[in-house]
């Protein structure tokens, strides 16, 4: 999936807030809200995924193994060159019809899980500090890197008046809008929560604030139909393939 939204679309408060809002995706969804769901079909189907935020767009994919359909290709241990040199029409058209017999289970599995994220994500509460720190970390262990810091370089020389200067990665202080990951390690112990000014009860982010507001915004106004390009590939006939899309983004 190709979303025309990346960092060049973070508010200043919250810079990285399309990195984190890509790391948040994975971590459950209105059905299936079990974090681990949608990576542990993909393993269980041979299958990988991973995700990208770039500058003015972001980039989910994956891969399942087609496991539920006969193996053509490896019999008799010959070349498909070699086995097209030997068919006759006929045989030719049987193959086709036979790989043809609608999508994977696999592959309809994992696109109706992989589809929630841009239906109806949680962007659970619960999951935020922890998420936090893994994008704090990736910031502090992308700093040794000299491609990185040619990166930044650049970004520093750019007119502040121009996105190409915003901080794409962001980091716990830049997310949180102030907050400190070792000022939360300090409250650990109290409840983790504390009364703002108008009574309400809001979780405490190391002196800073929760970013969920705005993620569910970013959700909102970026991540719709108009800024969206899906690409399919699998074994299936393309009429097959269009209706298992459908089926998963039709809700």
């Amino acid at each position: 999936m190709h979303v025309r939204a990346g960092h060049f679309d973070d508010p200043p408060h919250r810079a990285g807030l399309a990195h984190f809002h890509e790391h948040m995706l994975f971590l459950g969804t209105e059905k299936y809200p079990r974090e681990e769901e949608y990576e542990e079909f993909l393993g269980r189907n041979g299958g990988m995924s991973n995700a990208y935020t770039d500058m003015e767009d972001t980039n989910y994919y994956f891969n399942v193994a087609p496991l539920d359909h006969d193996d053509d290709d490896d019999e008799g241990g010959s070349s498909e060159e070699e086995k097209d040199d030997n068919m006759n029409a006929e045989e030719k058209n049987g193959k086709s019809k036979k790989v043809r017999q609608g999508t994977s289970a696999a592959l309809a599995g994992a696109l109706d899980r992989f589809s929630q994220f841009f239906i109806s994500p949680l962007f659970d509460e619960s999951m935020l500090e922890r998420e936090l720190r893994a994008v704090n970390s990736e910031y502090l262990n992308g700093r040794t890197a000299d491609n990185w810091r040619n990166y930044q370089m650049l970004k520093q020389g750019a007119s502040k008046e121009h996105p190409f200067s915003k901080f794409g990665c962001g980091n716990y202080n830049t997310l949180t809008n102030g907050g400190d990951p070792s000022l939360k390690n300090e409250n650990d112990g109290n409840s983790g929560e504390e009364e703002s000014a108008n009574g309400s009860t809001a979780v405490e982010f190391g002196g800073g604030s929760s970013p969920r507001e705005d993620l569910i915004k970013f959700w909102t106004d970026k991540y719709h139909a108009g800024n969206l390009r899906l690409c399919v590939v699998g074994r299936a006939s393309l009429d097959d393939l269009q209706k298992t899309v459908e089926q998963a983004f039709g809700g």
